[in-house]
């Protein structure tokens, strides 16, 4: 196969010491045709522009290839900004917790006294304590579940 994952490397790490210019200096002459794979497969993942243009004839015009943002974050041990930008904030208001559990409180085998009294200390909780509970509920959520591999599997579908 002529996609190799060192080559890869070198040549984003190449195009990183030249950022933020466009550069030709990695191109193996011998191994052209391999380069340009490496080129067109990084590029289709976003990592880099090849700059190769095929012509009429079957052959390519190389003007250099430049890094991408998403290449640098790549190179980087930590991702680099694409992994702070990328982080997921989920943000619950303190009524959408209260609506929850008050709707569970209501799904109970409790007697009604006592889901009203229940009912009516969710609503007077503080956001402290709300925010205590909360994420002792998302704790308890995430240990109830018996294998956490397959359970994810099942609810994410699979990456093409």
């Amino acid at each position: 196969m002529i996609l190799a994952r060192d080559r890869q490397r070198e040549i984003l790490q190449a195009l990183a010491d030249a950022y933020p210019d466009h550069t030709k200096s990695f191109l193996n002459q011998t191994k052209q045709r391999t380069d340009f794979a490496n080129l067109s497969y990084l590029e289709e993942h976003g990592l880099l522009h090849a700059g190769i243009t095929r012509t009429l004839d079957g052959g390519y015009v190389f003007s250099g290839a430049r890094i991408t943002a998403k290449g640098l974050d790549f190179l980087e041990d930590d991702g680099g900004l694409s992994a702070i930008l990328g982080t997921v904030v989920v943000k619950l208001h303190s009524d959408t917790i209260r609506e929850l559990l008050e709707a569970r409180i209501s799904h109970s085998d409790l007697p009604n006294d006592k889901k009203s009294w229940l009912r009516d200390q969710v609503q007077n909780l503080s956001s402290e304590t709300l925010s205590t509970i909360t994420r002792e509920l998302v704790n308890r959520g995430i240990e109830s579940i018996p294998d956490l591999y397959k359970w994810i599997r099942g609810i994410v579908p699979p990456v093409s």
